[in-house]
């Protein structure tokens, strides 16, 4: 019997840094459902709900905090990880 899998957003604007964590996990329990922008991650969100979220913090055009907290205003539950690639973030 397999393991159920866990739906997970991963939202990072660099393609490089979603290919690196997409190969990282892609032998755990979780279904990655990469995205790009603000309005993929709220449509894939509302399509179809998901247990957890990976949010680059130092998004291009737009605050991972921010995305944060549209994501939590659609589901109070989700849980939510911020990440960077910046080695001093402040």
């Amino acid at each position: 019997m397999s393991e159920p899998q866990i739906d997970l957003i991963l939202f990072d604007d660099s393609p490089e840094s979603v290919a690196q964590l997409r190969h990282k996990l892609a032998d755990s329990l979780f279904e990655i459902h990469p995205v790009h922008a603000k309005s993929e991650a709220l449509e894939r969100l509302k399509s179809k709900p998901v247990q957890l979220c990976l949010v680059e913090l130092d998004l291009q055009d737009q605050s991972g905090l921010a995305i944060c907290r549209e994501l939590k205003d659609l589901d109070s539950q989700l849980k939510i990880i911020l990440m960077t690639d910046k080695p001093n973030h402040e």
